[in-house]
This record gives C-alpha cells, sequence and structure tokens, in this order.
C-alpha cells in the first residue's frame, strides 16, 4: 500500500551502515531526583515518538557525561532488555532538541546519518510488524531476551524518500490524534463516574467474596496476545489491546489485574485472561455496581492490598475480605447509562488503534 504519488523502489541498507549506536549512562540511585532531563526505558517502551513533555526523569551528571551520552532530535532509541522478546528493541524517536538530555543505560541510542530520516517517520518505522520481527530475530534469547548495537546493525531495512516518509508520518499522526482525543473522553467519563460514585448514598456493606465467586486461574502468558484475533486477551495493563483465538469464560465477569498495580474490566461477552489475573463471578449482586465500587477503591487496593519486594502483587486472602460499598439503585442506573456511552467512546478508540495497526502493517514495504 502506498500514496499514488509514489513508485520508486525503497533505498536498500544495512542499518548499520544508516546509523550509529551506544550503549546509555549508568548511574546510582542517589544521582537520580534532580538534574539535567534523561530518557528512560519507559520512556521508550510506552512512545513511539517522543517530545520533552514525556520526560519526566532528571539525573544529576557532569559535562563530560553530558558530551558522552547527549541526545539530539532525530535520534533513536531502543529498549535493550526484556522478560520477553514481544518487548524487546521496542523504539522512540526523539522529535526535540532538549538541552543537555542523556540517555539511560537501560536503553541504546541510534543516531542516524544526516538525511536518512525523517524524525517522525522512523518512531513509526522501527515499531512496523516487518521491522519488529526483524529486530527480535536478531536478539538473543536466554533467561532474558536481550539486543544490542551490533545486533541491530546487522538488520536490513528499506526506506522511502523523505517526502514519502513525512506523508506517511502525518497520516499515521492524525490518526495517534484522533486516539489522544477519544482517551481524554474517556478519561473524563471514568472520572465523572468515580465522582458519582463517591458522593452517592450507598445502599448497603459487603466483604467481597460474599459476593463473588473467584474463577480458576488461566495458564496463559501476556505474550500469547496478539495485535488482531477473534476475542479480547485481558493482560495486566490498563487497556485492553490484545486479542487471541480462543475464550477461557463467557459471560458477566470483573477481571482484577494481580501483578503490578490494581486494576479491573468490566466485561459481558466471552474473552481470555492472562495468569496474573483474577476473574470474578458475581453471585448476588448487580455486576456493574460491584465493579464500580472496586473501581472507586482503585488508588486503596494499590497502596494497601499489593504485596511484596520487586514486582508487587494482590494479596488474595485481604481482597477476598475487603469491605465493599454497594451503590443504591438511581445511581447504579445513572452509572450504567453513562457506562454505555463509555463503551461507544471506547470502541471508537479500539477501531482506530485497528487501522493505526493495519496502515503500520501495510504503508511499509
Amino acid at each position: 500500500m502506498r500514496f499514488p504519488e509514489f513508485t520508486g523502489e525503497w533505498s536498500k541498507h544495512r542499518l548499520g551502515d544508516v546509523m550509529a549506536f551506544k550503549n546509555g549512562l549508568n548511574k546510582g540511585k542517589e544521582f537520580f531526583g534532580t538534574g539535567t532531563p534523561i530518557v528512560n526505558y519507559m520512556d521508550v517502551n510506552k512512545n513511539e515518538n517522543i517530545v520533552s513533555s514525556m520526560i519526566k526523569g532528571v539525573v544529576t551528571v557532569t559535562n563530560c557525561e553530558i558530551e558522552n551520552f547527549q541526545i539530539i532530535k532525530g535520534d533513536v532509541f531502543f529498549t535493550r532488555t526484556s522478560e520477553t522478546s514481544d518487548e524487546i528493541g521496542l523504539s522512540a524517536s526523539l522529535l526535540e532538541e532538549i538541552p543537555k538530555g542523556v540517555f539511560s543505560g537501560f536503553i541504546l541510542r541510534g543516531r542516524p546519518i544526516s538525511g536518512v530520516f525523517e524524525p517522525s517517520f522512523s518512531g513509526y518505522y522501527f515499531r512496523s510488524e516487518r521491522i519488529r520481527k526483524e529486530i527480535i530475530k536478531h536478539s538473543s534469547i536466554t533467561t532474558r531476551a536481550l539486543t544490542s548495537g551490533s545486533s541491530l546493525s546487522q538488520l536490513n531495512i528499506s526506506i522511502p524518500s523523505l517526502e514519502e516518509q513525512s506523508k506517511i508520518a502525518r497520516l499515521l499522526e492524525l490518526i495517534d490524534k484522533k486516539l489522544d482525543s477519544q482517551r481524554k473522553l474517556i478519561n473524563n467519563y471514568e472520572t465523572l463516574m468515580n465522582e458519582i460514585y463517591n458522593c452517592s448514598e450507598k445502599e448497603s456493606e459487603y466483604v467481597l467474596k460474599d459476593l463473588v465467586t473467584f474463577e480458576k486461574k488461566t495458564r496463559r502468558m501476556s505474550s500469547e496476545g496478539r495485535d488482531s484475533g477473534i476475542f479480547a486477551f485481558y493482560t495486566n495493563e490498563k487497556k485492553q489491546n490484545k486479542y487471541i483465538d480462543d475464550y477461557d469464560f463467557n459471560g458477566e465477569y470483573i477481571i482484577a489485574n494481580t501483578g503490578g498495580q490494581a486494576n479491573f474490566k468490566y466485561v459481558n461477552g466471552a474473552f481470555a485472561v492472562m495468569s496474573d489475573s483474577l476473574v470474578m463471578k458475581i453471585k448476588e449482586a448487580n455486576t456493574p455496581a460491584v465493579y464500580y465500587s472496586l473501581l472507586s477503591m482503585t488508588q486503596y487496593i494499590n497502596n494497601v492490598g499489593f504485596v511484596g519486594s520487586g514486582l508487587k502483587h494482590l494479596d488474595k486472602k485481604w481482597f477476598s475480605n475487603l469491605l465493599i460499598d454497594i451503590p443504591n439503585k438511581k445511581t447504579i442506573e445513572l452509572l450504567e447509562k453513562i457506562e454505555h456511552n463509555l463503551q461507544i467512546l471506547k470502541k471508537f478508540e479500539s477501531n482506530f488503534l485497528t487501522l493505526k495497526i493495519y496502515l503500520l502493517q501495510a504503508l511499509f514495504v
């Protein structure tokens, strides 16, 4: 799939011939919290393109370190290591100059030679399905998935003209703006629902285990999820964006994430779920009512119910004995109407995301 005004062959290169790689800066934890901006692992993991407002980390560095680990507009960053191959070598392009900015040792910096990449294009290009497969193929996988500058340098790539790059990037940026608008509306609706719940009269108080049946956990790994499939696949991510071709449950359920941070999903239909989740079938109460109650307590559950060192996990015994307030009937009816509109917004968000995934596959020949 190409724009009709472009017909020429894309130029072929070995990535190492058009991009120089460098490992990032390693500093002790006592150096973080003040100083100069630093591009961190999660900045790259969660974004295709990076602007200064996204960078929250700061670090105290010397002038020599700034010179050695500087970042400039057009740099492309890659994650070096991950628990699974799906997240190895995720990339993000820097779209703005960030004076005195540096980058973390958990990522690699790829600096293109001048005139090869349009910065906004490279952010999408290295996330495309074809390039992702090449990155994974050239990575080493032992107890963790690893990549390096020398591995990435071996990639064989095809690059369009700068003019075609700009047009591809503008189309994908337009879709991203639509996605951002939908997500802002979704956040506003979720905030409204939380406020309505908090100020409403509560009908009664229950112990959670008296209201729900905890289903048997699945053995699915998060890596089983794909960008397309027949059924929704729920992982520990807040947003559902993975799919699979078979399902584990069919009906009205609430899903609680048990690893990392608290989040809850209401589902009515067939779906699959990763092992690091609790699936709850409501026994007597109104399922949306229990869902809204849990949503309103997310921060409390996250702060008190998640325990352990490293990646925290939900204490199931504590959670099953949680006291929850069920709102009155009128409040439930109002919340259900808002939830209906919220699901429509989420459907639009899902459609835009599906379109973007398709274009990331189709536009990169």
